[in-house]
C-alpha cells in the first residue's frame, strides 16, 4: 500500500488514511467504519435503491463473518448518515475551510477529527458486535423462498460468496 502524502491543515497534523479512493457510499459509510474499528472488509454489497439491506464479509480477530445493517437515502433512516453527515468543522482553527473528515477518510490530529475517528470505530465495532453471522447463521435468517426480491438476491449472494474456510 502506498503511503499518502504527508499533509498539514494550519497547525492540524495528517492522520493517514487507509487505502480508499473512491467515494461511493459503500465506502464512505458502514464499510469505512468495520474497517477502522479493525475489520478486513472482503465484501461489501448494498441490496435495494434508496433503502435496503447491506452486507458484508468480513475477517475480524481472525475469525470470518457476514455483518448485516440497513441503509437508507437521508439522516432520518440512514444511521451512517444521522451520525456523520454533519461533521464538518474548522481543522486549523483560523476560521479557515470547513473540513468533513469522514468524506474523504483523511483525520487530521486536530482534536475535533480524533473525536469524529473515536465515534467512527465505535460505530464500526456496534456492527461487528452485534450484527455478525455465521454462514450458517445467516442463511438461517433469509428466507430464500420469500417474494421478497432482496431476500432472494441477498440469499444467492451469502451462497456464491459463502465462508468455507477458517482463519488463522
Amino acid at each position: 500500500m502506498v503511503k499518502p502524502p504527508s499533509l498539514q491543515v494550519g497547525n492540524c497534523e495528517f492522520e493517514p488514511r487507509r487505502d480508499h479512493h473512491s467515494f461511493k457510499r459503500g465506502v464512505v459509510s458502514y464499510e469505512l467504519a468495520m474497517e477502522r474499528a479493525g475489520a478486513e472488509v472482503l465484501l461489501y454489497k448494498e441490496f435495494g435503491s434508496y433503502q435496503g439491506d447491506w452486507l458484508a464479509k468480513v475477517i475480524y480477530e481472525g475469525k470470518q463473518m457476514w455483518i448485516n445493517g440497513s441503509y437508507g437515502s437521508c439522516s432520518g433512516c440512514d444511521s451512517f448518515q444521522a451520525e456523520f453527515d454533519n461533521c464538518s468543522h474548522d481543522c486549523d482553527g483560523n476560521g479557515g475551510d470547513y473540513y468533513n473528515p469522514v468524506h474523504s477518510n483523511r483525520f487530521y490530529k486536530c482534536n475535533r477529527c480524533m473525536e469524529i475517528l473515536e465515534k467512527l470505530i465505535e460505530f464500526g465495532l456496534n456492527y461487528i458486535n452485534n450484527y455478525a453471522f455465521t454462514q450458517e447463521e445467516m442463511e438461517n435468517k433469509l428466507n430464500k423462498d420469500s417474494d421478497y426480491s432482496d431476500d432472494k438476491e441477498i440469499y444467492e449472494y451469502i451462497i456464491k460468496n459463502a465462508i468455507t474456510e477458517k482463519v488463522s
